[in-house]
């Protein structure tokens, strides 16, 4: 499987001077030590999952969109076109290794800048949204709630 993130969306396998006999004396090394290998997906006898490449997705996803969380026009055909990926797989990539959809992914590393903000400064609420790239005051405000049960305001006191 490629390990550039670049290409890893999509699917192949890449056999190069590999021959079939080393294939399989890999494998049956792997099930005499307990290894099951499927996909990406490395689970050992003990049941963890070690699924480098996926991290490094997450891993890239959150640092696109910390590095431009207060851009107000970053949208999610801004993080798949970053990611040279089609808007459908990451949405599928996102939702099936996080519980939120792209645009909520983007909402909450926001959310998660303003509630710090706040915190740590005097301004007042609209100003930290706009800092965060969240130009509305109640969308800000409402979403703000319903991911911390208590209003901007509240925490700034």
């Amino acid at each position: 499987m490629p390990s550039n993130m670049d290409c890893h969306h999509v699917p192949g396998i890449c056999l190069e001077d590999v021959k079939v006999d080393h294939i399989r004396n890999v494998a049956a090394q792997a099930i005499d030590r307990g290894v099951v290998m499927k996909k990406n997906h490395i689970v050992s006898h003990n049941l963890s999952v070690l699924d480098i490449t996926e991290q490094q997705f997450l891993n890239k996803l959150s640092d696109l969109v910390e590095d431009r969380f207060a851009d107000d026009d970053f949208s999610v055909n801004n993080l798949s076109r970053e990611i040279c990926s089609s808007r459908s797989q990451l949405y599928r990539r996102t939702r099936s290794h996080t519980v939120n959809s792209p645009v909520e992914f983007i909402r909450d590393i926001k959310l998660q800048k303003a509630f710090f903000l706040i915190q740590q400064t005097a301004r007042n609420i609209s100003g930290n949204a706009l800092e965060v790239g969240i130009n509305n005051p109640s969308y800000f405000s409402k979403y703000f709630q319903k991911k911390y049960g208590i209003t901007p305001s509240q925490l700034a006191v």
